[in-house]
């Protein structure tokens, strides 16, 4: 969707980093555990991070392209009138493996063609999403 950019964070500069996104606006999702799993949710603190974490029950596409949203609404009068409103918000997806980034790619791809995706599209554009390299694999990886 744009360029990217590489640098290496040291971790104790993570939370004046995430801090500084929630003070712009920015909803802040990044990988926690969650039972024997991890999720992407909504963090505040950089100790809510899993970093190591090996895969995600669902992947952080889901913050792109959810499984519901909402894409229009319409007013019924003398005419029948709809009107596109997709729920977008700034947004950080942080610590996102190089495979789900790959997979990222190939929905910016696929939503891009004609008929563009548009309540997509208005997602990705408001979206900054922080790679992170596997520290850790499994069996089920691809990598």
């Amino acid at each position: 969707m744009g360029e990217a950019d590489a640098f290496i964070a040291k971790l104790d500069g993570l939370q004046r980093l995430l801090d500084e996104f929630i003070k712009r606006g920015y909803t802040v999702y990044g990988p926690i555990v969650k039972g024997k799993s991890w999720v992407f949710s909504e963090v505040r603190s950089i100790r809510d991070l899993d970093l190591n974490y090996v895969r995600t029950i669902l992947p952080p596409k889901k913050l792109l392209h959810p499984v519901r949203s909402f894409i229009f609404d319409f007013k019924l009068n003398d005419d029948f009138e709809v009107f596109e409103s997709c729920d977008v918000k700034n947004t950080v997806i942080f610590g996102v493996h190089p495979c789900d980034l790959k997979a990222i790619e190939k929905l910016d791809e696929f939503f891009g063609q004609h008929p563009e995706d548009v309540c997509y599209e208005a997602r990705r554009k408001r979206a900054l999403i922080v790679g992170l390299t596997c520290n850790t694999v499994d069996e089920k990886c691809f990598c």
